[in-house]
């Protein structure tokens, strides 16, 4: 095809296979004969091209080579469909925009497209449009892989940090709650954009799943703002029903409220099933984000010493799991004062792996941490005011900073 498209020959006989022969040679000052186009092209009884042949063929079509071709070809392909959804766009022909979308190779692709009419439709303030692209029955997102999904809420959602939305019925809308709301969980915009949303969907009964998130996440805004925390009414939830991460956010309130038996509330939430085995990382994922940002170490060491976790080749979303599991053992080394151990763990931390959203609160913690390490204590001091100015919660006041690892009664030797 991208032979044809460049010679503007059909290539349906003899004659048209001599004219690219010599239009190749021309060009490329390499022979192809015109029996061997022939027989790429069907005209002839087919074999394997050689390597060479191919080569010539890339060349001819403006390619390095022919592995140059395969790659560019791809994505070129990728850019011709992207190209025919912005013209769409442009149009405002939402119907032929979610063909194009039907019509993507897999679901990265698919993924690709859908980020770019969502961002084009918000930066271009086309709401309606927008809000339609959640109500389509071909939104399918929630097919996707957990990494793909992350993906997709983080590139939307971060819009929003800076773009108002009123629509006040999007919230209704399952795909909206399940790929943005609930996914892109956006901690430093509580107090802006996404505790709008968050009021919002108060306001609602979407079902229990997403009324215990909201009302979870009500309470640790309240914490955040030093704002009396209303405990959690669990009388009627069905815990086997919700997601184990939903129940480490139910967990995080349940304790912050004072239910301080950790063994009793796990059994509670988890069931005594669960009680003693092995489970996966993200099971605790709230718990030590709570932990970590209250400096609650009795929590951080119950989590170290009874969960056991799962030894496993971890997929791309557990990596952020990983990292703050690191910062736990990182917190509670400087708070134990463990040195060896904690210049060990600093080693392997690596803030970029957090995912957006969660950040710039696990940042702060971060750089707490380096505070209280000899080799970090100047940069550490040096960035953190400026990270606290801008989440402006009142938790996170100098009183925070200074009691972070009390009572610890430090010794300078013992970190150093």
């Amino acid at each position: 095809m991208a032979v044809r498209d460049k010679s503007g020959i059909p290539v349906l006989n003899r004659g048209d296979c001599e004219v690219l022969s010599d239009l190749i040679l021309e060009a490329t000052d390499e022979l192809v004969n015109y029996n061997t186009l022939r027989r790429l092209y069907g005209l002839a009884k087919p074999v394997k091209p050689r390597r060479q042949t191919l080569n010539i063929l890339s060349v001819y079509c403006g390619f390095q080579d022919y592995p140059d071709f395969c790659n560019s070809s791809f994505r070129l392909a990728r850019w011709k469909v992207a190209e025919h959804m912005f013209s769409l766009i442009d149009d405002g022909d939402l119907g032929g925009i979610l063909s194009v979308l039907e019509t993507a190779s897999d679901h990265a692709e698919r993924m690709d497209l859908l980020i770019q009419l969502s961002r084009e439709l918000l930066l271009t303030n086309r709401m309606e449009e927008f809000s339609s692209l959640f109500e389509a029955p071909s939104f399918d997102v929630q097919k996707w892989e957990y990494s793909h999904q992350l993906h997709f809420s983080t590139s939307v959602g971060l819009l929003f940090r800076s773009r108002a939305f009123e629509n006040p019925q999007i919230f209704q809308n399952v795909n909206f709650l399940q790929s943005v709301f609930l996914t892109f969980v956006d901690y430093l915009s509580l107090n802006g954009f996404y505790g709008d949303w968050l009021d919002q969907v108060c306001r609602l009964s979407l079902g229990p799943e997403v009324d215990t998130f909201s009302a979870c996440l009500v309470r640790f805004r309240s914490l955040l703002n030093e704002e009396p925390i209303e405990p959690l009414d669990t009388s009627n939830l069905v815990f086997a029903d919700l997601h184990p991460i939903l129940l480490s956010r139910v967990f995080s309130v349940c304790w912050m409220c004072g239910e301080r038996d950790a063994p009793s509330l796990w059994r509670r939430l988890f069931g005594q099933s669960h009680e003693g085995m092995i489970v996966p990382i993200t099971w605790v994922h709230e718990m030590v984000t709570y932990a970590l940002i209250v400096g609650d170490f009795a929590l951080m060491r119950w989590i170290r010493d009874e969960v056991q976790f799962e030894k496993k080749s971890m997929v791309h979303f557990e990596r952020h799991h990983h990292q703050l599991f690191l910062l736990l053992n990182l917190a509670l080394a400087i708070h134990e004062g463990q040195g060896k151990e904690a210049a060990l763990t600093v080693s392997k931390f690596d803030l970029s792996q957090i995912r957006q959203g969660y950040r710039e609160l696990i940042e702060v913690v971060w750089l707490r941490c380096l505070m209280a390490l000899p080799s970090g204590r100047v940069e550490g001091a040096s960035v953190l005011g400026s990270k606290l100015d801008r989440l402006s919660y009142p938790l996170f006041s100098p009183s925070w900073v200074l009691g972070y690892f009390e009572p610890a009664h430090l010794q300078e030797d013992s970190l150093s």
